[in-house]
């Protein structure tokens, strides 16, 4: 009986705090989501490597960017910062120096319309990536 009455008693607290609330999902909500996805542990098992892909109501397009964060929920670091273009599948080095992924990101001097996905290697702490 008393298990009852503590589903009822909680079902009506959620009830009425629904009801309280007109908070309602709007598109400016989307924005502010994120999702990650694509985890990749490194070689030593201690840091997994992450895609974090958010929209962009103004361009109504999305976009992705590459981070790291130790297994164990400690230092979290972005290592890509490409508004313009987008990580992912990114794999490590087996020495776990280095990463490897795809971008659709330009090089200096091209146009949008030169980008195309290309394989890129960067340091796995950061820095600058080449292809």
């Amino acid at each position: 009986m008393r298990i009852i009455a503590s589903i009822l008693l909680c079902a009506t607290a959620s009830l009425a705090a629904a009801a309280e609330s007109d908070a309602r999902f709007t598109p400016s909500d989307l924005a502010k989501l994120a999702e990650v996805a694509e985890p990749v542990f490194s070689p030593d098992g201690n840091t997994v490597l992450h895609v974090v892909t958010t929209a962009n109501l103004d361009t109504d397009e999305s976009q992705s960017d590459l981070w790291r964060v130790g297994f164990d929920g400690g230092e979290r670091l972005q290592l890509t910062r490409t508004p313009d273009s987008s990580e992912w599948r990114a794999q490590w080095s087996p020495d776990g120096q280095r990463i490897a992924f795809l971008s659709d990101r330009k090089r200096d001097g091209e146009d949008d319309e030169d980008a195309t996905t290309q394989v890129w290697v960067m340091p796995a702490t950061g820095g600058d990536a080449t292809r």
